[in-house]
């Protein structure tokens, strides 16, 4: 089997500084593919860089945390959602809102994911993929991450572990909507610290089908530092992105780059 490969952006909407990071390693670099955040305070500065973009394959960023109106943090959102606060007709039509501003944009969606992931809890992910499919969108997300290829704090490797085990249960829910996703995923261990090298290693690793790599480039670390306190670098994301070792993997021979559409 062929091995393809669709290296993705997150967050696209949420800060100016990442909007233009992921517009720099799609035009200089190996992101294929990105997802929209309707609700982040810089989607219409998004929007606006997708239309000089047309090879960019979009999906939506579907949103539950981190933004108003919603649990501030993952923690927060987890204590709603185990006290019944967010039933499942209050995740439809928070999904259908969603869906419907990013496509009143005039931009064609292929594919859904989340912000940190949270589709993939199979409560959620029973709920979203008939209003995916419903939608016209027909690919979702299944984060069960592979090898980090790097050293991975306890923390995160528990908070991989703990979404694969989750991804592992809502995969039917895919298929039952008749959705499609990859065959492998990697990235989520060391978001907001893909190097160069460790690219190189997912790249060079693929296995045959289809893997969907997630990143987070930003231009600007001062800014979304001062923003955000996830302790990422995305500017090192974005410069391995648009390495020259990380491309010379990719145009081998050997690896298919491709968006979801």
């Amino acid at each position: 089997m062929t091995r393809r490969v669709i290296v993705h952006a997150d967050d696209f909407g949420l800060h100016p500084a990442i909007n233009a990071g992921i517009e720099a390693a799609h035009r200089n670099g190996l992101v294929t593919s990105a997802s929209l955040m309707p609700l982040g305070a810089a989607f219409d500065d998004a929007v606006q860089r997708c239309r000089s973009l047309p090879a960019l394959d979009l999906g939506l960023h579907f949103t539950l945390v981190g933004v108003p109106g919603y649990p501030p943090t993952l923690a927060a959102f987890l204590a709603a959602y185990a006290a019944g606060k967010l039933p499942p007709r209050t995740v439809a039509d928070a999904l259908r809102r969603q869906l419907d501003a990013a496509l009143a944009s005039g931009l064609a969606f292929t594919h859904l994911d989340s912000h940190q992931h949270l589709h993939a809890l199979p409560g959620l992910m029973r709920v979203i993929c008939p209003i995916a499919s419903e939608y016209g969108l027909w690919a979702v997300r299944l984060p069960l991450d592979g090898p980090a290829f790097a050293p991975v704090s306890p923390g995160r490797r528990a908070q991989a572990a703990a979404l694969a085990f989750m991804a592992r249960l809502a995969r039917r829910h895919i298929a039952a909507s008749g959705l499609q996703t990859s065959d492998h995923f990697s990235g989520m261990a060391v978001s907001g610290h893909l190097t160069a090298s460790i690219l190189t290693e997912y790249l060079t690793h693929a296995k045959s089908g289809l893997t969907e790599i997630v990143c987070h480039p930003g231009a600007g670390n001062t800014a979304l530092t001062a923003a955000y306190d996830w302790g990422y670098d995305w500017e090192t994301e974005t410069a391995a992105l648009c390495s020259q070792e990380a491309k010379k993997a990719a145009e081998s021979g050997e690896i298919e780059l491709m968006g979801w559409g």
